[in-house]
């Protein structure tokens, strides 16, 4: 899998489908840059690798998806809430735990 700079004098007809989502093949001529995943529909030409693996265009934006932040600022503070009431949750069944212990059965109807 490379990125290839076109060599050729004639254009070429390429579906880059996969990394642009576009429905209809882009024609390129000479000097233009064929990325990695693209496919050619009609035409032949010359070219040159320029980049390889992770340095090609579609190398680099996996590698940002894969750097990507996965925790976003929302996702934190609707932990940092669902933490805090947890918490008080717990805190309130200990009190009401510790009433009814040392209550022991003498409530104040009898």
């Amino acid at each position: 899998p490379a990125d290839c700079e076109l060599l050729g004098a004639l254009t070429l007809s390429v579906d880059q489908a996969a990394l642009t989502g576009e429905s209809l093949p882009v024609t390129m001529k000479k000097g233009d840059i064929a990325k990695m995943g693209a496919t050619v529909k009609r035409g032949e030409m010359e070219a040159m690798v320029t980049k390889t693996g992770k340095d090609t265009f579609f190398g680099r934006a996996a590698g940002m998806v894969a750097n990507a932040e996965q925790a976003g600022r929302f996702r934190t503070v609707l932990f940092n809430v669902m933490i805090f009431l947890m918490s008080l949750a717990v805190v309130l069944v200990l009190v009401i735990l510790v009433i009814l212990l040392l209550d022991n059965g003498t409530g104040k109807n009898e």
